[in-house]
């Protein structure tokens, strides 16, 4: 197939010119008020029916029209007419071509190129109603529409053919060779095209026919400005003013179901061996017995922390930890250190870390944050409170004056106590 190619490639120009000469006939020679079956293009001997140049045309008129309410100028028509044969001029040369290179189209192929068509499926699948509906608008039956798809892809398959094939001959490596070695002497001269603007003349006739005809390529994109009221909650709830009665009340509510109650908290001091490459488990517990032995003979915790202490985080203050909830430690220290009384010197604690010796400090916890330290806190919260009651009360009223007076936001806002607002212009994207 693609030595055939090759092989016409000369008459393939004879097409082309052939078809030209046609062309020129067709394009002055056409009446597009003939019906019937007359014949009116003769493409390489193959006749188009006048019916199928006309239907074409029709439908190029139709798509136009919506852009020249008051008729189409008579240039633009001419301008269609000669479209229209140029595409079957064009459409029958390469038909002929194909028809005498011996291309072809399998009619499975055919089909499958049918069903995949999303204009012919509903619901992804293909449907044989939409397909003769397609084929009776467009004109044809559907024997002809699916010879239609079958010349097609023919064509399709003469362009790919061409488009990716190469073909190198010896003269084309020559003349390659020879343009790479080449070399020439050129001299230039720039002309600003500015330089040339004010000797050029364009007559307002061309320029307005020229926007006529491309008039979809000026189309702005549809945009509007909006009225509108906002109602902003945080305005609102500062309309509101909270009495002590009430932020009582609620502090004592919140008092009830533990609200504002504090987890106990411990301050304590420890003193870490390590168990590493350097001290075993043994050595290490040995270490930590001496240690407390030494601790409870009235030696003092702090002093031995730091000399002793392998917490480099603790070790500089003497082992303190500070205060910390529970779950601020690993869990054998934390159920050591919260099962302790003040001033106890616990029994070496193993954890991951190694070996522990804990003193406890002290104690906080299970108290209420004082009403002084949550009042702020309780006034906000009332007021939101009561912000998002009004908010929802004032909106289900504004939906029945905006439904009464669906042509003004005056009472709605009115009835708000806010001004209407006007946006910028919005386009149906965004901007």
């Amino acid at each position: 197939m693609l030595q055939k190619i090759r092989d016409n490639a000369t008459s393939g120009f004879a097409f082309i010119m052939l078809g030209l000469l046609i062309l020129a006939f067709a394009v002055w020679g056409i009446d597009f008020q003939f019906g019937g079956s007359q014949v009116i293009v003769e493409v390489d001997g193959e006749e188009v029916p006048s019916y199928q140049i006309v239907n074409a045309y029709n439908q190029q008129i139709q798509q136009f029209q919506q852009f020249y309410p008051n008729g189409i100028p008579e240039l633009q028509q001419e301008q269609l007419k000669q479209r229209v044969v140029e595409s079957f001029v064009r459409n029958q040369l390469l038909l002929s071509h194909t028809t005498g290179a011996g291309y072809g189209m399998p009619d499975d192929k055919v089909r499958d190129a049918i069903r995949s068509t999303p204009g012919f499926q509903v619901d992804g699948k293909f449907n044989a109603a939409s397909f003769e509906y397609a084929a009776n608008r467009g004109g044809f039956s559907p024997e002809g529409l699916y010879n239609e798809f079958r010349q097609s892809l023919v064509m399709q398959q003469l362009a790919q053919g061409l488009t990716e094939t190469a073909f190198v001959t010896k003269e084309d490596i020559r003349t390659r060779g020879a343009l790479e070695r080449e070399t020439r002497t050129v001299r230039t001269v720039r002309i600003a095209a500015s330089d040339l603007l004010d000797e050029v003349e364009i007559d307002p006739a061309e320029v307005q026919s020229t926007y006529e005809f491309n008039q979809a390529e000026y189309m702005t994109e549809e945009k509007v400005r909006l009225d509108y009221i906002e109602l902003d909650p945080e305005k609102i709830a500062d309309t509101f003013e909270i009495d002590d009665g009430e932020l009582q009340d609620r502090y004592t509510a919140g008092v009830e179901t533990g609200e504002f109650s504090r987890p106990e908290t411990r301050n304590g001091r420890h003193i870490l061996i390590a168990v590493d490459a350097d001290t075993t488990e043994e050595q290490a517990r040995t270490e930590a017995e001496a240690l407390r032995e030494r601790i409870m003979a009235g030696e003092d915790f702090a002093e031995l922390a730091k000399e002793f202490s392998d917490d480099a985080g603790s070790k500089p203050q003497g082992g303190e930890l500070g205060w910390n909830t529970r779950d601020a430690y690993v869990g054998p220290f934390a159920d050591a250190m919260f099962s302790m009384a003040v001033d106890d010197v616990s029994e070496p604690i193993k954890t991951r870390y190694g070996f522990h010796i804990i003193r406890l400090e002290g104690v906080r916890g299970n108290e209420n944050q004082p009403f002084e330290e949550v009042r702020d806190q309780l006034v906000e919260e009332l007021k939101n409170d009561r912000a998002r009651a009004e908010l929802t009360e004032l909106m289900s009223e504004l939906d029945e004056l905006v439904y009464d007076v669906d042509d003004s936001l005056a009472d709605a806002a009115a009835a708000a106590g806010v001004e209407i607002q006007q946006s910028d212009w919005i386009t149906r994207s965004g901007g």
